[in-house]
């Protein structure tokens, strides 16, 4: 037998294989095709916010198609159309809704929050304006295939009807066959790469340009699957090893600033505004002869304000969760999943503690956000807050949209109002606040009787929302300024006022395409700033840091010789930089520090109730 022979004869044995003729029916066949152009459309939709590179490889296709079989299952086990149908109905409900997480993010959602779903009633604005015209591709084509299947099947049982009975196909072996078969292959196909699905996953998440592939490149299932086998890591020894390796590396790093930082405490008290969503971009700057954060700009021209407005932004799922992680504890957060649901029983190092152990500061924190939103109370304990005032501390009466939050302005004069009357933090007694503002979250929305500030002109979806909320919130903090301002212990207070994460996510790019007004204002970068006022050192950097260069910068200024310096650079420190090899792992040596819980004991014993 010739080669050319041998080499049919193996395709065709393949052929039967993969299409036996009693699985592969007409009926069988446009459920298929009906289930492969879902799992398909939402690749394509995915790529749309992120990038198109998954499709050019040869996974993406291997899996969907697999899946896409899977997904076909209840037509290789019945002959009715509707348990296909409901298969592709819940198909469409979770692509969606990591489609509308992805346009936040650029990840598909974590395990753990799956099991937060209810949360998400206070940010159901935020979902709403997430939604995309490409989402309707999904349940057309659900519509779509219920008709083509219902009108195959009909057909497929007329004409077997003249037949008889006995030739209709039993399909559970041959389509066994065949799903193992693929299963066979998706399986040597994620060996080939980084040896096996799981490493190549977390490679692509390592990677600055192919961390949102992995949801294509694997189908969403095997992203859940890999994000799961994750979330119930425990560091092993190697990586552990790894950390304490990456940890030396550092500190000799950055020796030089720790040796050249002041060892005396400045200020008695620190104030933490963390703003929702600001960036960098918005102080300074007008809109139509309108200054943007016009409170903000007073005191940026005040002679004792520090300020830098470019610190890269490096949060991950949990967006303000991560926020308060990076910049409290200059750690970064879990790639995974959001730390703040696994790990909230740490024993963090933070500012918090610093201040404690530097004069016994008391803290306190005020949020109008729920305590259970991304596990926010049980995370403010364990970096050491000794007071919390969430949600339920306010009256809400005032609050935009669905988010349930005060407004900003209500919030904030319910708390200027409890200090002014001693309640908290009275004055002389040295402490650390942090307040959190709310109403410039997405979708940025301010009644028209709220603002401030009014635009004529068209713009690009929600850059003058943004500009609005930003404004509406520059007005709340410009109140609390002055209310702090007016304490007797001013001089011995400094306030650093920063964004907690980006705002613009996926649409910065549009807004800057589309608009010359908005591309003269938009940073191409993700950026949050960083406003030191009433600061021992003050003074203007312009050039880029990191996110995580905060936590040890706000150390640096007051004075503090901390016992954790964190895992950044102090902006302070001009001659200081990290060898790219250190920066390269910080995050995972981050991850692997928080999962380990290797910072334990930083400050001794523990003062958490």
């Amino acid at each position: 037998m010739s080669k050319t022979k041998r080499r049919n004869l193996h395709l065709d044995s393949l052929r039967l294989i993969l299409f036996p003729r009693r699985l592969w029916t007409p009926p069988f066949t446009m459920a298929f095709a009906v289930c492969a152009a879902t799992v398909f459309a939402f690749d394509i939709i995915w790529c749309l916010s992120t990038t198109f590179r998954p499709m050019s490889l040869v996974s993406t296709y291997i899996f969907g198609v697999t899946l896409a079989l899977i997904m076909a299952l209840p037509s290789a086990f019945t002959r009715r159309v509707w348990p296909q149908v409901l298969v592709l109905l819940a198909a469409d409900g979770l692509c969606i809704a990591n489609l509308i997480y992805c346009r936040t993010y650029y990840t598909p959602i974590p395990p753990a929050s799956y099991l937060l779903a209810g949360n998400m009633g206070q940010f159901s604005d935020s979902v709403g304006a997430s939604l995309s015209w490409a989402d309707a591709i999904l349940p057309l084509i659900t519509a779509a295939g219920w008709w083509l299947m219902h009108r195959s099947a009909t057909k497929w049982q007329r004409s077997r009807a003249t037949l008889g009975p006995h030739h209709s196909p039993n399909r559970t072996a041959p389509y066994l066959l065949t799903l193992a078969v693929m299963t066979v292959v998706c399986w040597i196909t994620g060996l080939c790469h980084h040896g096996g699905m799981i490493n190549d996953i977390k490679y692509l998440k390592g990677n600055y340009s192919m961390h949102s592939t992995y949801p294509v490149a694997y189908t969403l299932p095997c992203a859940f699957i890999a994000d799961l086998q994750s979330t119930s890591d425990t560091p092993s020894e190697a990586e552990t090893a790894a950390a304490r390796e990456w940890l030396a590396s550092y500190r000799q790093a950055i020796a030089p600033a720790i040796a050249a930082a002041p060892d005396s405490l400045t200020r008695d008290n620190l104030v933490i505004i963390l703003v929702e969503s600001l960036e960098g971009w918005t102080l300074g700057k007008s809109i139509e002869g309108q200054e943007i954060t016009p409170n903000l700009n007073r005191w940026l021209a005040d002679s004792a304000t520090w300020m830098m407005p470019r610190f890269r932004s490096q949060v991950g799922a949990g967006r303000s969760i991560d926020g308060h992680l990076i910049t409290l504890t200059g750690l970064l957060s879990t790639t995974d999943m959001v730390y703040a649901m696994k790990y909230d029983t740490n024993d963090y190092p933070s500012l918090v503690k610093e201040m404690k152990r530097a004069n016994g500061a008391t803290s306190y924190i005020f949020s109008g956000a729920r305590p259970v939103m991304w596990n926010q109370k049980r995370v403010a304990q364990a970096f050491g807050f000794e007071h919390t005032f969430y949600r339920d501390s306010w009256d809400a009466s005032e609050h935009f949209g669905k988010n349930t939050s005060p407004s900003d302005k209500s919030f904030i004069s319910q708390v200027i109002t409890m200090l002014r009357n001693g309640e908290v933090w009275p004055e002389g007694e040295k402490a650390v606040v942090e307040v959190a503002t709310m109403s410039s979250h997405f979708p940025f929305i301010i009644p028209e009787d709220k603002r401030t500030i009014s635009m004529k002109d068209s713009y690009p979806r929600y850059f003058a929302e943004y500009v609005t909320s930003v404004n509406y919130a520059d007005g709340a903090i410009g109140e609390l300024l002055d209310y702090l301002r007016s304490r007797a212990d001013w001089p011995r207070t400094m306030v650093a006022i920063m964004g907690d994460h980006e705002a613009l996510a996926s649409y910065r790019k549009n807004m800057r395409s589309n608009s010359e007004v908005a591309a003269s204002l938009i940073d191409p970068d993700s950026n949050v700033p960083l406003i030191l006022l009433n600061a021992p050192r003050p003074g203007k950097a312009d050039r880029q840091m990191d996110q995580v260069d905060i936590y040890p910068t706000i150390l640096d200024m007051l004075g503090i010789k901390p016992l954790w310096n964190g895992t950044g650079v102090s902006a302070l420190a001009d001659s200081v930089t990290l060898p790219p090899a250190v920066t390269e792992k910080r995050a995972a040596a981050s991850a692997t520090m928080i999962k380990g819980d290797m910072l334990k004991g930083t400050y001794g014993a523990t003062d958490r109730k």
